[in-house]
Order: C-alpha cells, then sequence, then structure tokens
C-alpha cells in the first residue's frame, strides 16, 4: 500500500532557496564559504541523479524523473511505499531530499506530532525530521553538498536512501499509533520499533 502524497517538494525547497540566499550574502561578503577554482573538475563531474537512477534499475525501485536534475523514487517498506523526491540543484551544488510520509495530523495534536519529531530526530545520524504547516506533513528532509566538483558515489546514493528509509519507517507506524491508537510519543513509538524488532 503505497504512502503516495500529490505534493511537489518544490513549494518547500523554493522556501529554503529564500532563506539560503540571505544568508549566503553575509558569508560570500566576508569570503567565509570555500569558492571552488578547479571549474574542470566540475565539468566532469556527472549528474548526481543519474546515480540514483543507476540505483534505482538495479533495485528494482520504481523510478519517475522530472527532469536531469529531478527524480523520485518509489521505495518499499514493511508497512507501505515510501516516496524519496531528489532535486539537484547545480548552481548551489546541492543534493536534496525530501520523504513526506503523513498528512493527516489532526488539528489539537500538534503538540504530540512536534513531540514524536523530536523523538525521532534524536536517533537520526542523517537528515531529520520537519513538519510542514502549508502540508500538515512530517517531511524527512536530507541535503548533501557536492561544493567543488565533488562526484556522488553509489555508496552515498544507497546510504542516502537508506537514511530515508529508517526514518519513514519509524515515523510512519509511530503516527498511526499515536493518531489512531491514542498513545502517547513515546509510547507510539515504543511499539514502532517493537514492530520492527518483530519483522527485521
Amino acid at each position: 500500500m503505497p504512502c503516495r502524497n500529490h505534493w511537489h517538494p518544490y513549494s518547500i525547497l523554493k522556501e529554503s532557496v529564500v532563506r539560503d540566499n540571505h544568508s549566503m550574502s553575509f558569508v560570500e561578503q566576508n569570503c567565509i564559504i570555500p569558492s571552488p577554482n578547479l571549474m574542470g573538475s566540475k565539468a566532469l563531474r556527472g549528474n548526481p541523479i543519474a546515480v540514483f537512477t543507476r540505483l534505482a534499475l538495479a533495485e528494482g525501485y520504481e523510478a519517475e524523473a522530472f527532469s536531469d536534475n529531478e527524480i523520485e523514487l518509489s521505495l518499499p517498506g514493511e508497512w507501505c511505499d515510501h516516496t524519496l523526491s531528489l532535486i539537484w540543484n547545480p548552481k548551489t551544488e546541492r543534493l536534496q531530499g525530501f520523504l513526506m510520509f503523513y498528512n493527516k495530523a489532526p488539528m489539537g495534536r500538534h503538540d504530540d506530532i512536534f513531540k514524536l519529531m523530536s523523538l525521532i530526530n534524536e536517533s537520526l545520524t542523517a537528515g531529520h525530521l520537519e513538519f510542514s504547516t502549508k502540508q500538515k506533513s512530517l517531511i524527512f528532509r536530507h541535503t548533501v553538498s557536492l561544493n567543488g566538483g565533488a562526484s556522488l558515489s553509489i555508496e552515498q546514493a544507497m546510504d542516502f536512501v537508506a537514511c530515508a528509509i529508517n526514518a519513514a519507517e519509524q515515523a510512519y507506524p509511530a503516527c498511526q499509533y499515536m493518531i489512531w491508537a491514542g498513545k502517547s510519543p513515546e509510547e507510539a513509538l515504543n511499539n514502532a520499533h517493537m514492530d520492527v524488532s518483530l519483522y527485521p
């Protein structure tokens, strides 16, 4: 059963770009960030989205490319399939991933959603969960910088996908327990962890 949502991560990405543009002006003026001089390395670098295309083919993931710089992967999970949206920005040299897996947070439970989000974020080693007020959803978000013409390896792509699945496989069942079974955030996450241990 897919947890697919009809949304587009560009709306979230656009907000982050605005924030980045405001924050980058200061660091650029003060020469704080590195400025790559080896432009040839950037020219030789392949598009990181192509790495995910090869990964999807090898692993049998359903994939839909919207452009050379954007692809969507359907990732299998224990409870449902998860949709990971990947966007490559050649200008900022950043690869961003978004996975929205829950969009029915009822009014009055937002405090519990935030508490659950905080508990799960404590256990994540890469990426983080955030709550989109526009989508009324929890979203996993992860960014990899390839500044200076760095290339994305297949191992990095596999780790990127694994981090997204790990977050979703904790958050999706925990939300189900909290919203529909009336559990506290702590109880919901414990129950989700117990389910994972039963189905390794």
